[in-house]
């Protein structure tokens, strides 16, 4: 569950700000047509104030309210909240039918409290140690399921820090 917080606010929210990112002053600054406008604060009615109650989509990060959702959430709710655009998104990595949640669930802490540690990883041959992050397998997707299936209880899924694959 996360909720807003302004002070410390991350580099990518601030990009978000109300101020017009645009130094020329004779270009258009209407911006409410483009598809990419962002709104700081609540999606739907567009004010950022009341933070104990405003939502934060953990797929994209838009905010919301509790009481601007329709229906309205009477609290903020345990978990992860996803917004109505992102839930459908959900079904893409909730309906594996391969047992790995299962599996991952029944292995216990000793293997699990380990996710999301950051740690030395050897990298391969000829690459030494990098440094990665343990990841939860019930994350993935795609071959890097499949690997964490094949491995799970032996050795963990790691994510390498640099690396795009």
């Amino acid at each position: 569950r996360k909720q807003k917080q302004k002070p410390g606010q991350s580099q990518s929210q601030s990009q978000h700000s109300n101020s017009n990112p645009n130094p020329n002053p004779n270009q258009n600054q209407d911006n409410s047509s483009s598809s990419t406008k962002s709104i700081d604060g609540c999606q739907i009615c567009g004010k950022d104030d009341d933070h104990a109650h405003l939502l934060l989509c953990e797929a994209c990060n838009d905010e919301y309210h509790t009481y601007c959702l329709t229906p309205p959430l009477t609290s903020v709710p345990e978990g992860d909240f996803f917004c109505h655009k992102c839930k459908p998104l959900l079904s893409i990595f909730v309906n594996n039918n391969d047992e790995l949640d299962r599996k991952v669930s029944s292995l216990g802490p000793i293997y699990t409290k380990r996710f999301g540690e950051i740690i030395w990883a050897a990298g391969g041959n000829g690459f030494g140690w990098w440094p990665a992050c343990i990841y939860d397998p019930r994350l993935t997707v795609g071959n890097a399921r499949k690997l964490a299936l094949k491995h799970l209880g032996k050795k963990h899924l790691v994510y390498f820090f640099g690396c795009a694959e």
